[in-house]
């Protein structure tokens, strides 16, 4: 504001912020770094290792800037109503921005982790995320760097533990159906089997229904009337040669349809017979090459 004194202008300095105003910028700071640490994008042009090694290296140092920033938020708001979520930032940032590179570092995040993950006086919930986020990482570093669900069996084996600690959490069977989703054979089906024997909410064991009976059609005929582009009417066991590969799309969802599948009919065994199922209307215009090869 400006004041007349004698004559003279002068500047008033503005008021200081009030505490909970400070407060609340400092937490709308941490917030914008988390944001730009989640959403941050690769590096654009050619993807070799040193670009792929560089993309994931600036990735943690941007996670680990956001745990800093949420250490340093609770530390000085210890009051404040975000500092209890300044600390999951903290615990989830410092496992997000851990490197094989830097013991140190890895050793503190993974310290202030376990810390949270152990402290009742959170939320189940919250000690969960945190404590999926370790297992995630203990799994993906095992299988050097692959997805946590590249094997479904230990994958499973992580989820009974965490079930073990956490109880009848939805987010428990939420992870059980990530794995019974992504598994091979068997396994698939016993998960989805354990999904639906358990307490889980009606949307998942829905979902994992639909898993058990895709995995009960393993090893089955399937047989099918079908019409085939010359208007016979035939089913698909006369199609059917020693080693068939169906394939059904929507052409109104996927108009290009069975061009994807060129590249693996050029490299694959002449005997290998192509059965291609339009579901609904037949694809319009001009067959593509990759129909040409198949009933």
């Amino acid at each position: 504001a400006l004041l007349m004194a004698g004559g003279v202008s002068v500047q008033r300095a503005a008021a200081p912020a009030t505490p909970a105003a400070a407060a609340d910028a400092a937490w709308s700071n941490v917030t914008l770094l988390g944001k730009t640490a989640v959403t941050a994008k690769p590096s654009a042009g050619p993807k070799s290792p040193e670009r792929t090694k560089a993309d994931l290296q600036q990735r943690a140092v941007e996670f680990r800037q956001l745990a800093q920033a949420a250490a340093n938020f609770y530390a000085r708001y210890p009051d404040h109503p975000k500092a209890g979520e300044a600390r999951k930032l903290e615990a989830l940032a410092g496992v997000a921005g851990i490197t094989r590179e830097d013991k140190v570092q890895e050793r503190a995040a993974l310290k202030a982790a376990n810390d949270y993950r152990k402290d009742l006086k959170h939320a189940p919930s919250d000690r969960f995320q945190v404590a999926n986020a370790t297992e995630r990482l203990h799994l993906t570093r095992k299988f050097g760097g692959k997805s946590w669900l590249q094997n479904s069996v230990e994958a499973e084996a992580v989820v009974d533990r965490l079930h073990k600690e956490f109880g009848e959490l939805p987010e428990i069977y939420g992870l059980y159906l990530e794995v019974a989703e992504h598994g091979s054979g068997d396994n698939s089906g016993f998960v989805a089997t354990k999904i639906l024997q358990s307490p889980a909410p009606a949307a998942i064991k829905a979902v994992a229904q639909r898993i058990l009976d895709r995995w009960h059609l393993m090893g089955r005929t399937v047989d099918p009337a079908l019409t085939a582009s010359d208007g016979r009417a035939v089913r698909l066991g006369q199609l059917a040669g020693k080693r068939t590969v169906l394939f059904v799309w929507s052409p109104s969802d996927d108009p290009g349809g069975a061009a994807a599948l060129r590249s693996f009919q050029n490299g694959a065994p002449a005997d290998l017979n192509w059965v291609l199922v339009s579901l609904g209307e037949p694809p319009k215009g001009k067959s593509n090459a990759a129909n040409a090869r198949a009933p």
